[in-house]
């Protein structure tokens, strides 16, 4: 496998949301899940998340949503961690490591997650 890790861009919306769907909740409808990349009040400059790609295919992919507050007078940003998903073939060899911390790269921004989901069993 030859995967790499590299930012969302706008034209990888549709092979993200197809992965989302089909593997991690074909619930949420294709419309929902491609809110995720392209939402309103993302601020200028930003990634639409992160994904991992191996021989042109979306194989994984974790969003960061991010929002510009202002706490105590100052402007901060924060990052949402969501949609974290990888395909079982690329687990446990490092790649979602590297997507997570590729994903929390960004100096001065304030990473969460508000997404309540139980454990992964990882140890």
């Amino acid at each position: 496998m030859s995967a790499i890790v590299r930012p969302a861009q706008a034209g990888d919306i549709a092979a993200v949301v197809e992965l989302l769907h089909t593997h991690m909740n074909a619930r949420i409808p294709r419309e929902r899940w491609a809110r995720l990349l392209d939402y309103p009040w993302r601020p200028e400059g930003v990634e639409r998340g992160w994904l991992v790609e191996d021989g042109g295919h979306v194989v994984g992919f974790m969003g960061t949503i991010y929002s510009d507050r202002v706490i105590g007078g100052r402007s901060r940003r924060f990052c949402d961690l969501s949609s974290w998903y990888l395909l079982a073939d690329y687990r446990g060899d490092g790649t979602g490591d590297d997507l997570l911390r590729s994903g929390m790269a960004r100096p001065g921004v304030t990473y969460q997650t508000m997404t309540a989901r139980r454990a992964t069993g990882r140890k």
